[in-house]
């Protein structure tokens, strides 16, 4: 129930973490209003709390590359999106592939571009050049993305948190 309005909320999120406090800001901008997130602890310290917080758009299906792009503009720009800055710190990320793997790298990218994220095949000097400390004498081709990097989670969802209770969400 919204508290005082005897009645059940339009939406009733359970979990506060990074996909829970999104979801929740996400419908608030679409203009619902009677949100309610429900969490046992506090925002973000559950399985978000834990994650590595890596950000990167490479992925081998399309839906799915073009989601991590969306959200990895929205990290970039959370400081105006949210109102707060979310730990994003873009370093790139670079994966490395065998001779036997090249031609599907090169098609991984090639649709990556398709869907205009920042995408490029490198070979092992300039990958060496970009992470001194790995021998990548082993690998054939590295696909490296100059934008991905890595994230605070906690402090994501509390950005999401935030932004969605300004929205009108009850958390």
């Amino acid at each position: 129930m919204t508290p005082g309005a005897g009645r059940a909320a339009d939406v009733i999120i359970i979990g506060g973490g990074v996909t829970g406090t999104a979801a929740a800001w996400w419908l608030t901008q679409r203009g619902v209003r009677d949100v309610v997130l429900l969490e046992r602890g506090t925002v973000g310290c559950g399985g978000t709390g834990k994650s590595s917080g890596i950000v990167r758009c490479h992925y081998g299906v399309p839906s799915l590359a073009a989601m991590a792009w969306k959200g990895l503009l929205l990290l970039e720009n959370a400081a105006a999106v949210l109102g707060d800055d979310a730990g994003f710190r873009p370093v790139g990320y670079l994966v490395g592939v065998g001779p036997e793997n090249v031609a599907a790298l090169h098609a991984n990218l090639a649709m990556q571009q398709s869907l205009g994220i920042e995408t490029a095949a490198v070979g092992p000097d300039v990958a060496g050049s970009l992470w001194p400390a790995a021998d990548c004498s082993d690998f054939a081709v590295f696909g490296y993305e100059p934008r991905g990097g890595y994230g605070d989670p906690y402090r994501t969802a509390q950005a999401f948190a935030a932004a969605a209770r300004r929205g009108g969400a009850q958390i």
